[in-house]
């Protein structure tokens, strides 16, 4: 609805929101980013870019268009999903070490 109410595709409102989300990650969160949670997070965002690319770029009539843009968008959403259990793995084990002692 963003995208017909500032009358602009609403691909590059999904990369708007994707580069402040970035950001936000970068500066809030830096503190839980391991090189594991990092792997996730770039497979993830590498899906959500070739999801998008097909939206603006791939012909509106071409074959099975759609179902490789949700092909990786499952993608995308299964390595997003990865990687906030990572960090969840990580933060409950440093509260079962913090419990313990």
């Amino acid at each position: 609805h963003m995208g017909w109410w500032l009358s602009v595709p609403d691909h590059f409102i999904l990369v708007a929101l994707s580069i402040v989300e970035i950001f936000v990650l970068a500066t809030l969160g830096r503190h839980l980013l391991t090189s594991r949670v990092l792997t996730f997070l770039m497979i993830a965002c590498a899906f959500f870019g070739v999801m998008l690319a097909i939206d603006a770029w791939a012909p509106h009539d071409l074959l099975l268009r759609l179902t490789l843009e949700d092909l990786f968008k499952t993608w995308s959403a299964l390595f997003f999903f990865f990687f906030s259990w990572t960090i969840f793995e990580q933060r409950l084990d440093d509260f079962v070490r913090t419990r313990e002692t």
